[in-house]
């Protein structure tokens, strides 16, 4: 392969070390068997996503507080793995290390198709197997974020805000595919759709496959035992994250947000559907198909047309945006118009997210990038399991319309702190990333 084909990522030097067989790309090869694994591995998650939600909230018929502390329990993995997937990225070969990662996300899949049929599905047992499962999507995330910035680094006209926000949109779209396979649960039953939900993942697994070999980036002291330097290199994903004038504002906003906005939507959704306007699956499916469906199409506005500047500003601006929402979804009776303000929730979300990580790919230095990913994915999580469990006793003592408001109050407690008292308002965009020197200071 000529010296122009080459990805910049793929060092001669580290052939020998590569598995046996492995592939070399040219460029836009990587990036389209990525996006095509992409939108195979989030189809996959839309499935399980909403049939998740719809196990414990319309099968099972588990009260409020029960299905809080159950999405509680459920999301604890991204808390205590989710820095060892990052290290465990930035350490390994990326595509071996995905593939087998991905291969173990299949059990806990199967596992709950096997209870259904053999008729001993209950909260505890789907809660104790999503649990184990989502250990494993701990380590695959960092990994597959991570991946991008490399399938992007030799890519002409495609900057690095472009291709997250074109994943975004493919993860999305891909979501309302799997989501949209949930209407059909009365008519085939939970089990095939767990099956089409694994066939999807084992396709995605194939996508990984096509995939260049990926070697870590090399380390300044790589001597002695991993396990040894286990702490310190943690440690340093955690230094890099929050002593980084550009980085620490987004971590802790991601935290903050993480909390308000993860409640409202893993709780307080699903349930205003089922005890406002007695859904079922057919409804449920439809919220979370105008929600990413606005997710989606201004994810795809986004990569032809957005380039912000002042992307801290319209992080801001678009959660305010959000909160204006959820005000609108409290005052609501009309389950049409609760579609369209969650549609509407979508588009604003979609700049969030974009923002978020454009910032944080952008700043994060190439040696730690998986690691400060990692952080990235903890303090997104981080909110979630507590904003879970007070979601659940919220919307059990104010109902969930109520519940709602008071996470609108919240939120604009929020955007009121991050705008006095942080630079999130003056942060601007910088395409260039941290050089070794600045990592040490």
């Amino acid at each position: 392969m000529s010296e122009n084909t080459t990805p910049a990522e793929f060092d001669p030097a580290a052939e020998p070390d590569m598995p046996p067989g492995a592939r070399q790309n040219t460029p836009i090869e990587e990036y389209r068997w990525y996006m095509g694994g992409q939108a195979m591995f989030f189809a996959s998650g839309g499935i399980g996503f909403v049939l998740g939600q719809w196990l414990i909230a319309f099968y099972l018929r588990e009260p409020p507080e029960v299905m809080g502390l159950a999405m509680m329990v459920m999301s604890l993995p991204q808390l205590l793995f989710i820095l060892f997937g990052g290290l465990a990225a930035d350490r390994m070969e990326l595509r071996a290390h995905l593939i087998r990662m991905q291969s173990l996300m299949m059990i806990p899949m199967l596992a709950v198709a096997v209870v259904i049929i053999a008729g001993h599905l209950t909260v505890v047992v789907l809660v104790a197997i999503n649990f184990v499962g989502a250990i494993f999507a701990a380590f695959v995330q960092p990994a597959r974020d991570s991946l991008l910035s490399r399938v992007t680094t030799n890519l002409e006209h495609i900057t690095i805000q472009q291709a997250i926000t074109t994943a975004n949109m493919l993860q999305f779209g891909a979501q309302i595919f799997g989501i949209l396979m949930v209407m059909a649960v009365a008519f085939v039953g939970p089990v095939s759709l767990i099956f089409m939900q694994s066939f999807l993942y084992l396709m995605g697994i194939y996508t990984t496959a096509r995939l260049s070999a990926s070697p870590p980036s090399p380390r300044e002291d790589s001597s002695g035992h991993w396990i040894a330097s286990l702490h310190t290199d943690v440690l340093d994903g955690l230094k890099v994250s929050f002593t980084s004038h550009e980085i620490r504002p987004v971590m802790l906003w991601v935290l903050s947000s993480g909390f308000i906005v993860m409640g409202t939507f893993m709780i307080y959704l699903p349930l205003i559907v089922r005890d406002v306007f007695h859904g079922d699956a057919f409804e449920l499916t439809v919220m979370m198909t105008c929600f990413f469906s606005g997710v989606t199409i201004c994810s795809r506005l986004l990569s032809r047309f957005g380039n912000f500047r002042y992307q801290g500003r319209a992080l801001l601006m678009a959660q305010t945006c959000s909160a204006c929402i959820m005000l609108a979804i409290s005052q609501n009776h009309i389950v049409w118009i609760f579609f369209g303000l969650v549609f509407c929730w979508g588009l604003s979300a979609a700049i969030s997210m974009s923002m978020t990580r454009s910032i944080i790919q952008q700043a994060a230095p190439e040696s730690h990038r998986a690691r400060v990913l990692s952080v990235f994915l903890l303090c997104m999580f981080g909110g979630a399991p507590v904003g879970s469990l007070v979601g659940g006793f919220l919307a059990r003592s104010f109902g969930p319309l109520d519940a709602t408001l008071i996470a609108m109050v919240a939120s604009l407690s929020m955007i009121l702190a991050f705008t006095l008292l942080s630079s999130l308002w003056s942060l601007k965009s910088d395409p260039m990333r941290f050089d070794d020197s600045e990592i040490a200071t």
